[in-house]
């Protein structure tokens, strides 16, 4: 038995699936095999880098299949004849940190964990070279702060933040034993697995390493896909709430659900370019949160603002396409936000980020004189900003507003129990999503 089986979907990925294996070949644990399950490739690049690597290397299996069946079936298809203690899917146009297999596997046998997770890297590239849009940390998502943890110590978003299978090793009897498999689907076909996956999940664990080990390649012209079906998402979503009320655990995970559900549904609304697919899904999702939604149990103002415009508003009003945009947001509120500021002379801004660049940009529109920009950690006071506000030194904030606006619900319960008797405002009131 190996420690390790990597499964790889492969499609007409050409000189990028060279440099994924090349990756692979440098890693520091050696113990693993590589299953490559080319879905029907047309590529002649490709089928000649997966015969040179069959023939090369030992360690890789190549698996063909006679017609495409997609990504998920591939997965599939690697887990039934992958061998290895622990599997671990990986993209065929990816890279990765020579320490990848070597990391986890410590982490996930020093934990005795179900699943381990790593940091990881999105980038693009196009002519003018390579460039970073961000690295992610397990252990900076969801505040988690111990060796190993489960999905129940974690809040209502916790969902959103580990599902996705690329950076995540797994046990396979853990896999094997709950008969959990990829959903066949064009689009979201990896939403059952990965959920039901950290919902069962004992222990999840993450490794101690300060660098990303997954270079996730993003193909940023060609995000808006006129092929993705939003209802996908949707059909996936419903398969893991009937297969968890079988398991007599969707009581318990109901809440999670709903909040993936509302986060992911704002960006297939805007990833499908199919006008009525998007519009079945609206009011089909309407549906679904109609069944299973329990008012008193939502507790993030994200999502409580998402499930009441889908109740209250039609598709054809297009609001869910404001989602994210803070000023658009803050510009349908304007008449409750001029009547909360009418009669205050000195209005402070605490908060810089981009909801407080929102409201500057809102202020300045509309011709609301702020008396100061601040936060807690004195950045740049005397300087003034980019809308035309002065930058105000805290302790001066604190004392001399008739009423401070904060820019998100943390620095709004910081101020009330910080400013005494000053009046507050919480920005996100008006701007949550």
């Amino acid at each position: 038995m190996k420690k390790i089986s990597i499964v790889m979907p492969v499609h007409n990925t050409g000189t990028l699936l060279h440099e994924s294996i090349e990756a692979l070949s440098k890693q520091s644990l050696n113990d693993f095999e590589l299953i490559c399950v080319d879905d029907a490739s047309e590529d002649t690049v490709t089928l000649q880098v997966l015969d040179f690597y069959e023939q090369k290397l030992p360690f890789i299996k190549v698996v063909h299949s006679g017609k495409s069946l997609g990504a998920a079936e591939a997965r599939n298809r690697g887990m039934d004849i992958a061998v290895g203690e622990y599997i671990i899917f990986l993209d065929s146009d990816d890279e990765f940190d020579e320490a990848l297999l070597e990391s986890m596997y410590d982490s996930i046998t020093g934990n005795r964990a179900d699943i381990c997770c790593c940091g990881y890297e999105e980038f693009y590239e196009d002519e003018q070279g390579r460039h970073s849009l961000g690295m992610h940390f397990p252990k900076e998502m969801g505040s988690v702060t111990q060796a190993w943890f489960c999905l129940d110590d974690l809040d209502e978003a916790a969902l959103t933040l580990w599902t996705s299978a690329p950076w995540k090793l797994f046990r396979r009897d853990f896999i094997l034993a709950n008969g959990i498999r990829f959903q066949t689907l064009p689009s979201s076909n990896d939403v059952y697995f990965s959920c039901m996956t950290a919902i069962l999940a004992k222990r999840i664990c993450y490794t101690k390493c300060d660098r990303p080990l997954i270079f996730y390649r993003q193909n940023v012209k060609n995000q808006i896909s006129a092929n993705r079906n939003p209802g996908n998402l949707l059909e996936a979503v419903e398969w893991l709430a009937v297969d968890l009320k079988r398991r007599g655990l969707y009581g318990a995970y109901s809440n999670k659900i709903a909040y993936f559900l509302c986060e992911h549904a704002v960006y297939e609304l805007g990833a499908s370019r199919n006008e009525e697919q998007c519009r079945r899904f609206y009011y089909d999702l309407r549906d679904f949160m109609a069944e299973c939604r329990d008012r008193t149990a939502l507790q993030n103002p994200k999502l409580l603002y998402f499930v009441d415009n889908l109740f209250k508003q039609e598709y054809d009003t297009g609001w869910f396409r404001l989602m994210g945009d803070y000023r658009a947001q803050l510009e349908m509120e304007r008449n409750t936000i001029l009547e909360s500021l009418q009669g205050y002379k000195r209005i402070v801004l605490w908060g810089r980020g981009k909801r407080g660049k929102a409201f500057q940009d809102f202020c300045r529109t509309h011709g609301i004189e702020l008396a100061g920009i601040a936060d807690r950690n004195n950045r740049d006071a005397g300087s003034t900003t980019e809308y035309g506000f002065k930058v105000t030194d805290k302790v001066q904030a604190l004392e001399n507003a008739d009423v401070i606006v904060a820019s998100n619900r943390e620095i709004y319960d910081f101020l009330q129990a910080e400013c005494g008797g000053t009046q507050c405002i919480d920005l996100s009131r008006y701007c949550p999503y």
